[in-house]
């Protein structure tokens, strides 16, 4: 019995993270991360030399005795003049957004992709403080989409060398590697806001809607009203905290997917500054669960009944059974 029961898990197992796919969720990410990562470059360029240079916002001096080892601080004592500096800035910068227009389009993917991350981590480590969320996921996507092959989707590369059609479980493979990436970094969200009373209380949804680096409209109506800020504080670390429990429970992870999206999109629109990172996010769990999900369901039903697969392109759910 035991000996059934380990053998049927390890079956699903195997199903859940080899399937082969057609590696358009993979695909959707790329685009995803391309243009936001394209946008944030456009942004930031204007302040280069301010977030990143060695004598910027905060000095190189300062971050280092806070952080440690940082490149413009090593520059810095290494005696390179303040004007090379930033022509070299500059020039790596344009070279970082070429890795990111390539990737975009999915020019060379995988090289856009080495080039890319690698870029992504020196800026990163040049301005930790001039770095938040939304870059460090960023680095992580990257990072996870370098441990797969390429996608022939929806790129250049498609056109010029021809889509790749054969299904490969390494893509399916990578999406999982996202996912469950995603699901981690929500549960440790949610986790982490339930150790506090400020969630429990709606003091953080007050504080946040109110403080004036992040207002964009008046709430201070919510005090007439106090438990609204309490119910979306609750809300918030329900959604994000069992987002890996519904995830990928049929019909349910759609709709737990998109309370995510609602969420993010909720960020971007009632938040000052965080309108690239809430807009990436939910863009994000749009391309890693519900594109893959209705691709599949839209490409089952061309399938004959007896020959539906237990799960498959995008085996979203543990919970899918065999039709025979």
């Amino acid at each position: 019995m035991i000996k059934k029961i380990a053998g049927a898990l390890i079956a699903r197992a195997q199903n859940f993270f080899f399937a082969p796919s057609d590696g358009r969720g993979l695909a959707s990410l790329r685009i995803v991360l391309g243009a936001a990562m394209v946008i944030e470059a456009l942004l930031v360029f204007p302040y280069l030399l301010q977030l990143y240079g060695p004598f910027g916002y905060l000095q190189a001096d300062l971050i280092e005795a806070i952080t440690g080892r940082a490149i413009p601080g090593l520059l810095h004592r290494a005696g390179l003049d303040p004007g090379v500096y930033s022509m070299l800035l500059t020039g790596f910068f344009c070279v970082h957004f070429s890795f990111a227009i390539a990737f975009l389009f999915g020019f060379k993917t995988r090289a856009a992709n080495i080039g890319l991350w690698i870029t992504q981590t020196m800026i990163i480590n040049s301005g930790y403080y001039s770095s938040y969320g939304v870059d460090r996921y960023f680095q992580n996507f990257l990072f996870l989409l370098l441990l797969v092959p390429a996608v022939r989707v929806w790129s250049v590369d498609a056109m010029r060398e021809g889509r790749d059609q054969t299904p490969r479980a390494s893509w399916t493979f990578g999406l999982r590697l996202v996912q469950v990436f995603l699901l981690m970094t929500y549960a440790d969200a949610g986790i982490s806001k339930a150790f506090g009373s400020d969630w429990w209380t709606g003091e953080a949804i007050w504080r946040t809607l109110n403080q004036p680096e992040f207002r964009r409209f008046d709430f201070l109506w919510l005090y007439h009203v106090p438990f609204v800020p309490v119910v979306i504080g609750w809300a918030t670390m329900f959604i994000e905290g069992f987002y890996f429990a519904g995830a990928y429970v049929k019909r349910l992870g759609t709709a737990w997917t998109l309370a995510i999206v609602g969420l993010h999109l909720g960020i971007a629109s009632m938040m000052g500054g965080l309108t690239l990172f809430g807009g990436t996010l939910a863009a994000v769990n749009v391309a890693a669960f519900l594109i893959p999900r209705f691709a599949f369901e839209f490409k089952i039903r061309l399938v004959p009944r007896a020959r539906r697969p237990l799960v498959s392109l995008a085996p979203l759910t543990w919970f899918e059974r065999r039709r025979t």
